[in-house]
């Protein structure tokens, strides 16, 4: 057989040799493991030149000319490079989503969008700190310090998200120096809170930057700090693997700062107490009935509602109570938290959706938080209330969870609508339905206190017009 000029179905040159993985039999110098002229003159002038018709043509879909043998390490060389440029795409298919949009504000367009700011802003802020000469103050910051706050359930020495690397300067904060601690949880005094802000070095008229791992934590901080009287206290938009993806700068340095007099009024206005809750609800001259508690059947405890299923009429002038917790937990099926037993929600509350990072209502999966318009769309579908539209209501808007986490997280995106009249009921479910009266014989889920019903209504089930409640009786200790 006559070596020709190699050509394919594309009319392109073909050089099979320089894969290694097909030759002639024999080999060696005297046959050449390729097919091709031995000198230019075998080879046609042109590749569609009438010459080339009859020699042997085999292209890249064309089997190798008979008499060849396959080269084994040719042949298994070519694959592992198949594998690795196959390989090499999957990775880049699943790599690092690309960083968010280089935006200042993401809620931009709301009355209160500065209140949550991009990693951009933050970084722009931090390189304004460094070099305050040649970098430009960021938008909308106006006070004369900053701090950067970095929250989570942790004592410092446990804080592993903030050792393994947080925003440079940031300092960490344990949510339980806000609580009273086991087995309540409850929200310290405002003057133990501005205690504790002072002991950690933040001063009243500082911009603070709040961000965590889990948004319900930031989101309590950031309403925390606020009600205390920070001037200025903001939500980042992300947590560390935000920072990552954007390629901003890490550190690990543990980071102190030296404590202050924290001397402030407090928004007062933002909190509403057992107390007030109680005598909006239940006005002394129209006392409800006590009546039978309607739970729902046990197969609709563990079920998603549908859109408007959790809706109970509220006396809207009065107040409007919104219930963020699970699903599970509004219908009574279970607490929701190992310290507490009591089950059910308060009456006339409208379930407006899980607010736990979790549901994803309000925490994207990257780490970001979800988009305002999306948060409002959803409770529209959910509760049937936009608070876009209802930015003027003169009524008490009521957010309450078992302690005070989630419902902070609905506050916040209400707050960034610019509603008025907005109040976090901080002890939540757990503060309307129990108290814990010590006790060295009690057992169970809270070991030496003794879960007491406070004689508050409690409504189980699926929700109607007329919500059942049942009054449970405080019992004597």
């Amino acid at each position: 057989m006559r070596r020709g000029g190699v050509t394919n179905g594309w009319k392109l040159p073909l050089n099979w040799h320089k894969l290694g993985i097909f030759s002639r039999q024999g080999g060696g110098k005297s046959n050449p493991p390729w097919p091709w002229p031995r000198n230019m003159a075998e080879r046609p002038t042109h590749r569609c030149s009438p010459s080339a018709a009859g020699r042997v043509r085999w292209g890249f879909f064309r089997p190798p000319p008979r008499g060849t043998r396959v080269r084994w390490a040719g042949l298994f060389a070519s694959l592992t490079a198949v594998g690795i440029l196959v390989t090499a795409l999957v990775i880049w298919l699943g790599r690092t989503p690309p960083p968010p949009p280089p935006g200042d504000f993401p809620a931009a367009g709301l009355p209160n969008a500065p209140g949550l700011v991009s990693v951009y802003w933050l970084q722009q802020l931090l390189q304004h700190a460094a070099q305050p000469a040649s970098q430009p103050r960021p938008a909308t910051y106006a006070q004369p310090e900053f701090v950067v706050v970095e929250a989570s359930w942790a004592t410092l020495a446990d804080a592993t998200d903030y050792r393994r690397g947080h925003v440079p300067g940031a300092i960490h904060v344990n949510t339980d120096a806000f609580e009273t601690g086991s087995p309540t949880w409850r929200l310290k005094s405002l003057p133990e809170l501005q205690q504790v802000i002072g002991d950690l070095g933040i001063p009243p008229q500082a911009t603070v930057i709040v961000y965590s791992e889990q948004l319900i934590a930031a989101a309590r901080i950031w309403w925390i700090l606020s009600y205390a009287g920070v001037q200025d206290v903001r939500l980042l938009d992300g947590d560390m693997r935000t920072w990552r993806a954007a390629g901003l700068p890490i550190e690990t340095t543990i980071q102190y700062r030296p404590p202050v007099e924290f001397v402030a009024p407090g928004r007062t206005e933002w909190l509403i107490e057992t107390a007030e809750l109680r005598q909006r609800l239940l006005p002394s001259n129209s006392p409800p009935s006590p009546a039978s508690p309607n739970p729902a059947p046990t197969s609709n405890f563990q079920t998603t509602p549908a859109a408007g299923q959790g809706r109970a009429t509220q006396p809207s002038e009065t107040q409007q109570l919104w219930d963020v917790r699970s699903w599970a937990e509004y219908t009574g099926a279970r607490s929701g938290y190992s310290y507490l037993d009591a089950r059910g929600r308060i009456p006339t509350a409208t379930w407006l959706g899980d607010a736990d990072d979790s549901s994803g209502v309000y925490k994207r999966s990257d780490g970001r938080l979800q988009a305002p318009a999306q948060v409002y769309a959803a409770w529209q579908a959910q509760a049937g209330w936009s608070p876009t539209e209802q930015a003027d209501h003169a009524a008490p808007v009521v957010f309450y969870c078992g302690g005070g986490w989630r419902s902070s997280v609905a506050f916040f995106y209400a707050w960034l609508a610019g509603i008025p009249n907005l109040r976090n009921y901080s002890d939540g479910w757990g503060g309307w339905s129990t108290h814990y009266q010590p006790d060295p014989q009690a057992y169970g889920s809270t070991p030496g206190y003794r879960q007491v019903p406070t004689g508050n209504p409690v409504a189980t089930g699926l929700p109607d017009d007329n919500e059942n409640a049942v009054i449970v009786p405080e019992r004597t200790p």
